[in-house]
């Protein structure tokens, strides 16, 4: 079972209004030490995007996003080669990215591949935001890419890596020890 089918339905009737979480079980935690051990992972910037495959025990076996507050963080997964197409878009520059996107999911549509999509915490819930989620449904209903974990919206800071050899997913301790109550929650910029 995913996601796509629910997401595109709550979409468009609306019933995202706030933290939106689709997955099948919570996300373990690993700590940034271990991320950077031995320079071990890619991180990746807003409205950037990076092809990633772990091929060998010597390519780096994390990607991770550090701070996605009002940016989105889209993954792609292929399972059987470990590959990975990632990015970061935020709502005012995003269609450079998802075009590359849907060109990257057109030439690889025939590999086992799996989307995750996690951000836009405080980012106004709005149509703007909501016209990116649906083109992005949309791609993955129409490529029949299954969607395996959403988690938008919300207040709380997301700090998420990704494991390229089994392509799981965790949050990133940044400070090597596990957050206390609220100390994840994001206040909104003035505008």
């Amino acid at each position: 079972m995913s996601f796509e089918k629910i997401f595109k339905s709550d979409i468009i009737n609306k019933k995202i209004n706030n933290r939106y979480l689709q997955t099948y079980k919570e996300r373990p935690h690993i700590s940034k030490y271990r991320l950077e051990t031995n320079e071990n992972s890619n991180y990746i910037n807003i409205n950037e995007k990076i092809l990633i495959n772990y091929s060998t025990k010597l390519s780096k076996t994390y990607i991770a996003a550090i701070n996605i507050v009002n940016d989105l963080f889209v993954t792609l997964y292929s399972i059987n080669s470990r590959n990975m197409f990632v990015f970061r878009l935020d709502l005012n520059n995003n269609n450079n990215n998802i075009k590359e996107f849907e060109q990257y999911l057109n030439k690889n549509k025939h590999n086992n591949l799996e989307l995750r999509l996690f951000g836009f915490q405080n980012a106004d819930i709005n149509n703007n935001a909501f016209m990116v989620l649906n083109k992005l449904a949309d791609i993955a209903i129409k490529y029949a890419i299954p969607i395996s974990e959403i988690d938008l919206f919300g207040n709380e800071i997301r700090h998420i890596a990704i494991d390229l050899k089994i392509g799981s997913t965790f949050n990133i301790l940044l400070e090597n020890r596990l957050y206390r109550p609220g100390e994840l929650i994001s206040q909104p910029q003035n505008k």
